[in-house]
């Protein structure tokens, strides 16, 4: 999938929306891109991010959705572009009358999926 940088608007109701940033999935297909974008100053191995239902619930039913894990610590910046299948592993579930809110999950779980960005 070919993120653009460009071409993006911020959502001000993002408790609504359920994701930070619609784009388009490349110059070529203005689809909408849904981008969860979660970033943390700690290092990559103490960082972690949450993951609301409400976000997950968009998540799963967009046609194109991403989270983009910014990782600020030091003088890197690393980014990973992660799949909500790759997220999927990390989701609970609902059970009998109990209801999840809130995951969290290590970036370290995307170590591999992590580059340098200048």
């Amino acid at each position: 999938m070919d993120t653009p940088i460009c071409s993006a608007s911020l959502q001000s109701t993002k408790q609504l929306a359920g994701y930070d940033v619609r784009s388009k999935i490349s110059s070529d297909d203005h689809s909408a891109l849904l981008i969860e974008v979660k970033t943390s100053t700690s290092s990559l191995e103490q960082a972690y991010f949450h993951v609301t239902s409400h976000e997950w619930k968009v998540a799963q039913t967009s046609l194109a959705y991403v989270f983009h894990l910014w990782c600020l610590s030091g003088k890197k910046r690393l980014l990973a572009i992660i799949s909500p299948e790759d997220i999927f592993p990390y989701i609970p579930t609902n059970n009998l009358s109990g209801e999840w809110e809130s995951a969290k999950i290590p970036f370290l779980s995307f170590k591999s999926s992590f580059v340098e960005i200048a």
